[in-house]
This record gives structure tokens, sequence and C-alpha cells, in this order.
């Protein structure tokens, strides 16, 4: 009845559809969406659901266009059962390649099928059809193909059919097509129509779009950065090594995140980490890169903090640290190198040994954001080194990776640091002082886990040359205090002896040529 409808219209509409043959079926499918546009109460939505039940009568008729449509304005609508519908209709087309010429026309339909290949190219080749038997198929067919020419392309340059995917996007003048382009053209070796097509495809793309495998997660913009980041290794490889950090830069997702997390942060990180020079990084990070709370921009000035730290401009290297446990850090560092210069040699020698247990700890403070000790990763794990072919690299860009390579290139290379520095503590030390062997001591500690073979070589240069102490016998393992004192008496008795025998001879060397000149002026 009329005063019912609100509440039951649409469940009566549904219930009837259920019962019908076809056409009364459909209409009866639409007047329940129509009950519910006008208001009619629908809890059990059934107004999304009878766009699938309908797509299901158009299937059993052998209407493709029609029902995909329908199963995608139920999966449009946050329908789970659409979504699964459209994936089970693309298999069932899949399977059955001969039947191509029934959807071809249909724009939907192609799009739907070059999604399911984009996205389950080994699905289609256990039903027998392989996605480029599917592309080939479509770049014969109809009107509808030409719409969704760019992503068969790119399908086709994914699969590795690289004339295929030439000849299609030539037939489209959209974005992904251009950007398809580009990368045949790098294929080619054209690194000139490489870097138009880049260029004309970043500027194009809607940011909005996505077009990735990653089907559980939705990234706005995912393929501009990506185009952006290849344009970025495409500079790289004509060697404007400054733009190509800047362009990659650009193009990391900038969240308030931790930076392993951050969209195409490690390109970035290569190139400003090894590729740049020392100073072209400082400038671009002082023109572009001000202090500021967000990921990117702390993760970059760290690294470059690092990389100066490293090369022992310490002072450059802490106003470029914004984490404040890291600054506190960086300046306790900074100022054990500054001692390390100047003063007694026992006060040189506690400052590099305080150096070297800053180090020791050192990930944040001296480690290298990707290779060899991926800081990026928070040091749990290692990858390797990313590598370009010799034909693409610049002629430089070899050069440059070789001139920032660590000093110690091994996993936790700031370890061997440390027992670099521990070994220059050792060595303003008498050998004869406690002290001399604590520091070898410590030096051996910070590589007997990493570098078995130089923690021995420490060990025996500790027998062959210094003292037997107190906690001798776990070398390597526990070390004891320095006994500074004990050092620094050393050193001022050698001093002092060395003086008591110059002194007198000093002396005499000055009295004859003395006595000789007053001789000389009193005759």
């Amino acid at each position: 009845p009329p005063a019912q409808r609100s509440l039951r219209g649409a469940w009566a509409a549904y219930s009837a559809a259920e019962l019908l043959e076809h056409d009364e079926a459909l209409a009866a499918y639409s007047e329940v969406r129509a009950t519910v546009r006008a208001g009619g109460l629908d809890p059990w939505g059934l107004a999304v659901a009878s766009l699938g039940q309908e797509a299901r009568r158009h299937w059993w008729r052998g209407e493709v266009g029609p029902a995909v449509a329908l199963y995608a304005a139920q999966a449009a609508h946050g329908s789970p059962s659409g979504v699964a519908s459209l994936l089970w209709v693309a298999r069932e087309l899949a399977s059955e390649p001969s039947a191509i010429g029934a959807w071809i026309d249909d724009p939907l339909v192609v799009k739907l099928m070059i999604a399911y290949a984009w996205t389950h190219p080994s699905d289609m080749i256990g039903q027998g059809t392989t996605p480029e038997a599917l592309i080939t198929a479509l770049e014969a067919g109809g009107p509808g193909t030409i719409e969704a020419a760019d992503r068969m392309a790119a399908l086709a340059y994914d699969q590795g059919h690289y004339e295929l995917a030439e000849r299609i996007s030539a037939r489209a003048g959209t974005p992904l097509a251009t950007w398809i382009q580009a990368k045949l053209a790098l294929r080619r070796g054209d690194l000139e129509a490489a870097a138009t097509a880049y260029a004309e495809a970043a500027e194009a793309f809607p940011t909005g779009d996505v077009w990735s495998r990653e089907r559980r997660r939705s990234v706005a913009g995912e393929v501009w950065c990506r185009v952006d980041r290849e344009q970025g290794l495409l500079m790289l490889a004509r060697g404007d090594y400054v733009q190509a950090l800047r362009v990659l830069y650009a193009a990391t997702h900038d969240a308030d995140a931790p930076a392993r997390s951050l969209e195409g942060w490690e390109d970035a990180a290569h190139v400003a980490e090894r590729i740049l020079t020392v100073d072209e990084l400082v400038a671009f990070v002082d023109a572009e890169v001000p202090r500021a709370q967000r990921a990117r921009a702390r993760a970059l000035r760290a690294l470059l903090a690092r990389r100066l730290l490293r090369i022992g401009r310490t002072s450059d290297a802490l106003r470029y640290l914004d984490d404040p446990k890291l600054l506190a850090d960086a300046e306790a560092y900074h100022d054990a190198m500054e001692r390390t210069r100047r003063g007694h040699p026992v006060d040189r020698a506690r400052a590099w040994l305080q150096a070297a247990r800053l180090a020791r700890a050192g990930l944040y403070l001296l480690g290298t954001e990707g290779a060899p000790d991926f800081v990026v990763l928070d040091g749990a794990y290692e990858r390797g080194e990313p590598t370009l072919p010799g034909d693409f690299a610049a002629e430089g860009e070899s050069k440059r990776l070789a001139a920032s390579r660590p000093a110690h290139d091994v996993r936790f290379h700031y370890r061997e640091l440390a027992a670099d520095h521990a070994v220059a503590a050792a060595e303003l030390l008498p050998p004869s002082s406690q002290a001399f062997g604590v520091a070898l001591c410590e030096a051996s500690r910070f590589v007997r886990d990493r570098d078995p073979e130089r923690a021995e070589a420490l060990y025996l240069r500790y027998l062959r040359e210094g003292p037997l102490y107190e906690g001798s016998g776990d070398f390597g393992a526990e070390c004891p205090p320095p006994d500074w004192a004990g050092a620094r008496e050393q050193i001022d008795a050698v001093r002092w002896g060395a003086l008591r025998v110059w002194l007198p001879r000093i002396f005499v060397l000055i009295l004859i040529p003395l006595l000789v000149g007053w001789a000389r002026l009193r005759r």
C-alpha cells in the first residue's frame, strides 16, 4: 500500500524482481533504485545489491557490456560483491579469447580486461591466454580499444613486448603513453628524445591518476612521482647531478613519517650521498631545504650532517641536525675531535678515545643512509648497492661514486672508524703504559664481531708492544678504565729526562760561540 511504500517499497520490488523473468525483472530492479532515490528506506542495501542482480541477468543472456557497466556501478558504491563480480567476469572472458568479438567495441569492458591483464598476468597464463595475445586482439579491435591504448601500451611494456608497446603508444596522446615512449627511448639509447618525453609526461600527468599493481593501497600522485623519479635518473645519465637531486627530492612523498616509509626517498638519498660532492650538497640544502619539521627535509639535512661528520667537518655539520639528541651527540663528537688537535698527548689520547666511543654507537651519527650501513632501514638489514649499466651511467658518475665511498666500505663502517680513533689514541701513549694497552683493547672490542682479523692483529700488536695489566686476559671483550695519570707521568718523566740530558749540551753550544766572540772583541 502507498502508506507503507517508503518502509517496504524497496523490499517488495527486490523480492518481486527475484521471481520475475528477464525483462520484467530488469524493470523491477530499476524500481528498487527508483524507490530508494525517492526517499524510501533501504536498511538492507538492496538498491546497491540490485545492480549486481540486474547485471547477472544480463550476463546470463550474453550481454557483456551492460553486465560490466552494472557491476562497475555496484563496485563504485563500495560493494565488495561488485569488485568480486568484475574479477569473475574478467576471468570468464579471458578464458574464452575466441569470444572477444562480443565485447571488443565496449570501452568499459576493454578497460576491465586491460586492468585484469595488468594485475593478474599469471592468472591469464594459467587460463591459456597470455597478456600479449589479449593485447594483440585488442589492437585489432574496434574503436573502444583506442581509449585504452595507453593502458595497453603500459601492459605491453611491462610484459617485455617493446615493439608492441612502441606501436600501441603511438595511437594514444595521453601522459601515460608519453611516459612509455620515454622509457622506450631510453632503451634505444636516445637520451634527448627520452628527456623530451619525460618532461612532457611529467607536466601533463594528473596528480590524482594512480596506475599501480598495489591494489590494496592508493597514493594520490603516485604515477606522477614515478615519472619524475625516472626523469631524475635520466638527468643522472646526462650528468646533470644537482638537477637530478632537485627532481628526485621533489618527487619524494613528504609525509610526516620515518624516511624509510617515504615513497622515492632512497633514490634522492643515493644521489645526495653518493653522487653529489659535499659542497654541492651543502649549497643545495642551504638554498632549497631550510630547517623544517617535515620528514623529507629532516632526512636530507641529517644525511648531509653525517657526510660532514665523516669527513671531519664537524663544526659545519652541527647546523643541519634538527633532532636535539643527535645534535647533543654531534656536539660531543665535535668537541672531542677538536681536543685531539692540541694539548698534552694524554689529553689528546683521551679525546680520541671519547670520539671512538661515540663513533662506535654512531649509526645515526656517522652511518650512511644507503650502503653499507643503511640508516634508512635503521641498520636492521641490508640491500645491494644501486647499480646501472656502464653504457647508461655518465662518465663522471663512477668517479663520484668512488670518491664518496666510506673510508671503510664494510657493513657498519663506523665501528671500523671507532677502532681507527682508538688506535690514534694508542699512538700518542707510551707503549709501556697501561693506557696504551687499554686503547688497543677498546679498538679490538669495537670490531671483534664484524672484523675478527683486525681484532686479532690489534691483539698481536698489544702482545708485541704493550705491558701486562690487570684484566688483560679479557682483551677485546672487557677493557678496564685507562690509567691516564700513569701515562702522563711516563711521558713527563721522559720529557724531563731528555731535558736534563740536553740542557748542558745546549748551554755549551751557546756558551762557546759567546766566548769566541768575546775573545775576538778583546783582541
